[in-house]
């Protein structure tokens, strides 16, 4: 494991549409690390013919809210 690219994920959904990562950047210590940027990753579901696709993709977000925002245009 890579100690220089540690994240603590926290995860948010409303339970209809979708989900919310929020990776915080920490150090190998724990402590979170204020020279990264928090990430946040959007992941939902779409249904297809062929079954159900998951969609994964990264949200150019501020905050929570600022995700929760731009998440249906992600």
């Amino acid at each position: 494991m890579d100690g220089t690219s540690l994240y603590r994920e926290d995860t948010y959904t409303d339970r209809k549409i979708g989900t919310i990562r929020v990776l915080t950047p920490v150090t190998a210590e724990g402590t979170t690390d204020l020279t990264r940027k928090i990430l946040y990753v959007g992941e939902t579901q779409l249904l297809t013919t062929g079954g159900l696709l998951p969609l994964v993709f990264e949200i150019d977000a501020t905050s929570l809210g600022d995700a929760v925002g731009k998440f249906a245009a992600g």
